[in-house]
């Protein structure tokens, strides 16, 4: 099977800008315990839903039907630490990593100048046994100022 690493990675790109500017109204996650399958970014006009592609050895992002997350409503969970994002406005989301080396996302919100939102493949450093093909989510925290010290 031929895994097409790059073109999943670009096409996943491209779609970064469409993100960009909008306001998370909320995000939700879909287990398949006890793993983390799909996130879901929730726009008041759109879904986009992030999982892994090639086992989660990339991350891609597609739009999603909204109707869709009904129909899978009992694995759909809240992630309580994402919290602080919720009605912020997204001014920047980056790729990071590559593949099978923490390919995922960064995501940055207005006001909020020392936390970001990550979601990661699994394969990013060091993972937990028995966890495959699955995500992770992580919250960057950042000090940029000499009152830190």
């Amino acid at each position: 099977m031929n895994n097409d690493y790059k073109g999943t990675i670009t096409i996943s790109k491209q779609k970064l800008v469409e993100i960009e500017g909008k306001v998370l109204v909320d995000f939700l996650v879909q287990v398949v315990e006890p793993e983390f399958n799909i996130a879901y970014l929730i726009f008041s006009d759109s879904v986009y839903a992030i999982n892994g592609a090639y086992n989660s050895e990339v991350l891609s992002i597609n739009r999603a039907v909204k109707k869709d997350l009904r129909d899978m409503d009992s694995q759909l969970k809240r992630f309580e630490p994402y919290s602080v994002f919720i009605n912020k406005k997204i001014v920047q989301m980056r790729s990071i990593g590559e593949e099978w080396n923490g390919h995922g996302f960064e995501i940055s919100f207005a006001g909020i100048h020392d936390k970001s939102m990550i979601i990661q493949s699994i394969y990013a450093g060091d993972r937990a046994n028995d966890f495959d093909d699955c995500i992770k989510l992580g919250i960057g925290h950042y000090f940029y100022s000499s009152e830190s010290v």
